[in-house]
């Protein structure tokens, strides 16, 4: 009996550390004959034989354990394209989004949003059937990625195609292909190591032999801003794979990028067009709920504005994707909205396409990017219809530039959403429609740091003129006890008294200087009556809150407390509405003067002196050291409020 076994290594391994336990050995007899072994054709016996007691084992090679491997890891790949292909055609016929237009390409399921691109779909279908590489290349947003995704690629896929779609070239292109045909690929030890010519041969192996595998690089010049030598190496691998007939290439390359359309010299290209205003009305008409709905005035105003695209073919010169941003600005509304109406509230085609840059700059970058993002536009726009090299926007920002933010990415990011575009590697504001509204954002956000550097100077001061109320009524009430009550020599008591009658004194300063700065920040110092009103009240209220806890910690007569806080409280009054009175009249002044200040404090301390005549509160002070406490304290608070940072007259 023959019995022929392909072992790996690892078992004999294991076989063999069975074999190293000791065993019986029996005595072998002299006498005993030879053993006959028969052996019949070992033809179909792979790897090494070896004849261990009457059994012939095959052990396999190493060449064969891998090439084992190698068929495992084929098989899965030829599984993964079956995947793919029942994949797409799930996504085809996915029901699409009601709401259509945005500012993204449209995708597999949008086919029926893609208007005016039939014969340029048929043609493109046409072109791939009969060469092996087709370049499409178009200007940035004219929809080169909507009419592959929305248009060809469906198509293609109806037609026997399997079309693999490779968009996010952030490293090797080999390797990105490799990666969108089979989920793991890293893993495997023979297929991610294999030239991409073999690769394909591989996945084509997965496909009948009327099937096609279609590969389509959107965005190629990506891989050239990548690295140059990624560039050269996949070109030559692009090459090898030529001869094969299941094979075809689809590269869609900004028109902005000569040098990497001219990487492909024997390839067909095909330029993609800007839309007719046809097509473009048929759009826009889609999107009214009864004909006639926008108005002819408006639906003219549309088309021209649109028109100002600066690339014309065959009479075509509307940018699909200015015309996304106005379809999904007007189809936001509402159903009960009519259009004419959303699109008066947008304030027309400019005011659309503000809004759009304005949502995407908010959006899309967060704080510090803004900043850098006002600057590059700001060069952009005066640099209208030239295009500007990379390392040249960057010296100029360059004192702006955080270390960890690349211009060359903000630039990408940029024209990713339409706002810029690329002639050469050198940038440009995308159009006339996109160059009035960075216009009309960076008119608005002067207008911002304008009202915040503003806001900021009020609220500067404010502060400091608070500041000053609060250290000159603590000031000028510890003088004014000190010149009206009554005398104290301890030194402890007197450390305290001075503490507390600051306190007292800072906060009706405090107070009080803020309540008119307010007034002055928010209305100015020409509304006279309400100026009058509000610093007279507040006057009176303050000096009488301060007469009345000065009088109740010190002249306060012990069996008639109730009326002399009464007492205190209308001379407070009286002296407060005299002082604010007078502050109001100079705050209307063109240019407050120590003048004017003398005569507000004359007032002020004098009516304290009248009204304590008439309703005696003050009990130890004499009349001359009442009206030089009162004067010092009037002119204290005069002097907080009316003497401030302003650099125009109050």
């Amino acid at each position: 009996m023959v019995r022929n076994k392909i072992k790996s290594e690892t078992n004999l391994a294991v076989e063999g550390k069975e074999k190293d336990k000791p065993k019986k050995v029996k005595k072998k007899r002299l006498d005993s004959s030879p053993v006959n072994i028969e052996i019949g054709d070992l033809s179909d016996v792979s790897g090494k034989v070896q004849v261990a007691g009457g059994d012939i084992v095959s052990i396999a090679t190493p060449a064969e354990i891998d090439r084992e491997y190698e068929l495992r890891e084929v098989a899965k790949l030829k599984e993964a394209i079956l995947k793919k292909k029942a994949s797409l055609d799930a996504q085809v016929n996915t029901k699409p989004d009601p709401k259509p237009f945005h500012a993204t390409p449209l995708n597999f399921n949008e086919n029926i949003y893609l208007v005016g691109r039939t014969e340029f779909v048929n043609n493109l279908s046409q072109k791939l059937k009969k060469h092996q590489t087709v370049v499409l290349s178009g200007t940035s947003g004219i929809g080169k990625t909507s009419v592959l995704q929305a248009g060809l690629l469906p198509k293609l896929l109806e037609e026997g195609y399997l079309p693999i779609l490779i968009s996010d070239v952030d490293q090797p292109l080999p390797e990105v292909i490799k990666q969108k045909m089979m989920s793991g690929i890293e893993s495997t030890k023979y297929l991610w190591q294999l030239p991409l010519p073999k690769f394909l041969e591989h996945a084509i192996g997965g496909l009948s032999p009327k099937e096609k595998l279609l590969l389509v690089v959107d965005g190629f010049e990506k891989l050239a801003v990548y690295s140059s030598t990624g560039l050269g190496s996949f070109l030559s691998q692009w090459k090898d794979s030529k001869d094969n007939l299941q094979l075809k290439w689809l590269f869609s390359i900004d028109s902005g990028f000569s040098a990497s359309i001219a990487s492909f010299l024997d390839a067909e290209e095909i330029s993609l067009p800007p839309l007719s205003r046809i097509a473009a009305a048929q759009a826009i008409h889609s999107l009214e709920k009864e004909p006639g709905e926008l108005g002819d005035e408006y639906f003219k105003e549309i088309l021209d504005g649109l028109e100002g695209h600066r690339e014309t073919i065959n009479g075509a010169r509307i940018n699909p994707s200015e015309l996304q941003v106005v379809l999904e600005a007007l189809s936001i509304g509402g159903p009960d909205k009519k259009l004419p109406k959303i699109y008066e509230d947008a304030k027309g085609l400019n005011g659309i396409f503000e809004l759009f840059l304005i949502n995407v700059v908010k959006t899309k970058f967060d704080p510090p990017k803004r900043r850098i993002i006002r600057e590059i536009l700001t060069i952009l726009e005066d640099h209208y219809q030239t295009a500007v090299p990379v390392d040249w926007i960057e010296s100029r920002i360059k004192s702006i530039l955080p270390k960890d933010v690349k211009v060359s990415g903000l630039l990408a990011e940029l024209k990713g959403y339409h706002i810029l575009a690329i002639r050469d590697h050198a940038y440009e504001l995308a159009g006339i429609r996109m160059k009035r509204a960075v216009l009309g954002w960076l008119h608005q956000q002067t207008i911002l740091d304008q009202a915040e550097e503003e806001s900021k100077k009020q609220l500067d001061r404010i502060r400091t003129s608070a500041l000053r109320g609060l250290f000159g009524g603590a000031i000028g009430l510890v003088i004014f006890r000190w010149f009206v009550g009554t005398p104290v020599k301890d030194s402890i008591t007197v450390i305290f008294y001075s503490l507390l009658y600051a306190a007292l004194g800072g906060t009706v300063g405090l107070l009080y200087t803020f309540m008119i700065d307010i007034f002055v920040a928010r209305n100015g110092a020409s509304r006279s009556f309400q100026r009058y009103a509000l610093s007279s009240t507040t006057g009176c209220v303050m000096f009488a809150i301060a007469l009345v806890v000065y009088v109740y910690l010190g002249d306060v007569v012990e069996d008639d407390t109730l009326w002399q806080l009464l007492r205190a409280a209308l001379v407070g009054g009286a002296w407060g509405t005299i002082t604010g009175f007078g502050i109001a009249w100079a705050l209307g002044l063109a240019k407050v003067t120590l003048w004017s200040s003398g005569v507000i404090t004359l007032l002020g301390s004098t009516a304290l002196y009248v009204f304590n005549r008439l309703f005696p509160v003050l009990q130890y002070g004499t009349p001359l050291e009442i009206l030089i406490g009162g004067f010092l304290f009037t002119l204290v608070i005069v002097s907080a409020v009316l003497y401030r940072n302003y650099a125009e007259p109050v």
